[in-house]
């Protein structure tokens, strides 16, 4: 008898191990999340290029302002999340917020926000009733080693939900409190 009960006992125990092992698993894929990434992951893409493009359009603007909304910082690894603001000429009709580089390895979204940045430079009147505010690489050290994740193995992304990640903490912060609307 006492045999049977253990027996049972460790049935449960094992079901629950079992479960448990499962529910870890499928979290993480719900999540997107993966393992850490190791230190010596090689660098595919160099951020200060994209930084001497977004400083060179804003000194040429008198309605763009550049701005260090916070940092990436890992191990081995530190980078500033840029924003910047561009202020039409006329009161605004719109409020737009723009962000690239959210996912590491879709480096279009980056140079969309750059190349968005130029064109405003150039031809600030092309948007004369926007009000734009464009974080172009949300996911520094994702774009820089060109990977979905972040250097701790989260998917951005779906991280907003959670705010675990230092990506995701800095866009929450830096849009606590705005609102991105079409004016009355």
């Amino acid at each position: 008898m006492k045999r049977s009960k253990k027996f049972k006992v460790l049935a449960v125990l094992g079901t629950l191990l079992i479960v448990a092992i499962v529910t870890g698993l499928v979290v993480l894929r719900a999540t997107g999340h993966r393992e850490p990434f190791p230190e010596t992951q090689p660098v595919v893409r160099d951020i200060s290029l994209l930084e001497d493009r977004i400083t060179n359009a804003v000194a040429i603007s008198e309605q763009l302002t550049l701005t260090t909304i916070g940092e990436v910082v890992y191990e081995e690894y530190r980078a500033p999340v840029w924003a910047v603001s561009f202020t039409p000429s006329e009161e605004p009709k719109y409020e737009v917020l723009l962000t690239g580089g959210v996912h590491g390895d879709e480096p279009a979204g980056v140079e969309i926000m750059v190349q968005t940045i130029e064109t405003l430079a150039e031809n600030p009147g092309e948007y004369e009733n926007v009000y734009f505010e464009i974080v172009p690489i949300v996911n520094p050290w994702g774009w820089s080693h060109d990977i979905r994740f972040d250097r701790d193995g989260r998917d951005v992304n779906r991280d907003f939900a959670s705010f675990t990640s230092q990506e995701a903490v800095i866009i929450r912060e830096f849009t606590a409190g705005k609102e991105y609307r079409q004016r009355a």
